[in-house]
């Protein structure tokens, strides 16, 4: 199917355009290919056109922009929409969003078009084709940051009950996973650091890597080969005390999860200022541990109890979740044993 799909609008540009407008097709093919090595899909959310001018004189109507000689130099942009439009002398002009209303039906040349999450399509002289589905996100794009979603889901879907993570559990003061001991950080660091180490392929991860003289963020992920990178600050949500306490030592609650993802705007802001050319994405990711009205010296939990905020996420800044550099945020509930 894939085939026949390549088949069909390479032909049906060839009747509309001969030879010229093949050529121009893989032209414009291969630049794209080219802005997606730079500019994450992911963070395009409000999409991303490319316009290539045909022998016709075609332009694209629109002031303003920048003039740049290569992609690499719009890599590291803020921006969640780009419009693109190659000039005569093989240079690309750039503006920041797509233009409100704009329509690749109705404009002239040759024309890319992505919708987030994962749409793609040509157009010209009035026609549209899907560019073929290779099962990646964005089939002409590198996948990074979706990947990174994707194993942090899995991560969440198999921790919540984290029975068999050695390293969570050494963060319990209690069999029944009422409560933490004091800075049970390290372990849930570690444990997290350890499942993207080993299923996040193509990628370097490491811990607790300083992101200027002072500032170190729980974990960092780079991949070299696309010069791009991840930063996850790591929180927990819940109660902690020492072996053999009368009462709580440290308790945080949704608070100390939008303190965190404050930190990850912090840190985002600082990376850019030392690397504004690589393109970095912050993630906010919390261990939740919160039960309901549970004393120290419990020694079990009911199901009202434990499972109290199972189904309560945090309600974050919406302004910092806005920004096209601040993935989705996560949060994994770690269930009690009950009873």
């Amino acid at each position: 199917m894939k085939r026949l799909t390549e088949l069909s609008y390479v032909t049906a540009i060839e009747q509309l355009r001969g030879s010229a407008g093949v050529s121009a097709l893989f032209d414009l093919l291969e630049r794209v290919k080219q802005i997606w090595r730079h500019v994450p899909f992911e963070t395009m959310t409000k999409g991303l056109v490319f316009h290539l001018p045909l022998q016709d004189g075609s332009v694209l109507e629109r002031a303003g922009g920048i003039l740049v000689d290569t992609p690499s130099e719009i890599a590291g942009y803020k921006l969640d929409g780009m419009t693109l439009s190659a000039t005569p002398d093989g240079r690309i002009r750039m503006w920041p969003g797509v233009e409100e209303g704009f329509d690749p039906l109705a404009s002239a040349g040759l024309i890319y078009s992505y919708v987030h999450p994962g749409r793609e399509e040509l157009f010209l002289d009035g026609h549209t084709w899907p560019v073929p589905d290779n099962g990646w996100p964005c089939s002409l794009g590198v996948p990074t940051y979706s990947l990174l979603e994707s194993c942090l889901s899995r991560y969440v879907e198999l921790t919540r009950r984290p029975d068999y993570c050695a390293h969570i559990a050494k963060s319990w003061r209690d069999a029944k996973r009422i409560g933490f001991l004091p800075k049970p950080e390290q372990h849930l660091r570690r444990s997290l650091h350890l499942a993207l180490h080993y299923s996040l392929e193509g990628a370097v991860v490491r811990q607790e890597q300083r992101q200027d003289e002072t500032k170190p963020v729980d974990i960092e992920i780079n991949w070299w080969d696309v010069r791009r990178g991840a930063i996850i600050e790591v929180k927990w949500m819940g109660r902690s005390a020492s072996e053999g306490a009368n009462e709580w030592g440290t308790s945080y609650d949704h608070k100390r999860a939008r303190e965190g993802l404050d930190q990850v705007c912090d840190y985002l802001d600082r990376r850019y200022g030392a690397t504004p050319d690589v393109p970095v994405v912050g993630y906010i990711f919390v261990f939740d541990a919160l039960r309901e009205n549970v004393k120290v010296t419990a020694e079990s939990v009911t199901a009202a109890e434990g499972l109290h905020y199972q189904f309560e996420d945090v309600e974050y800044q919406p302004e910092l979740l806005a920004r096209p550099d601040v993935g989705r945020p996560f949060r994994c509930f770690l269930e009690p044993v009950i009873g």
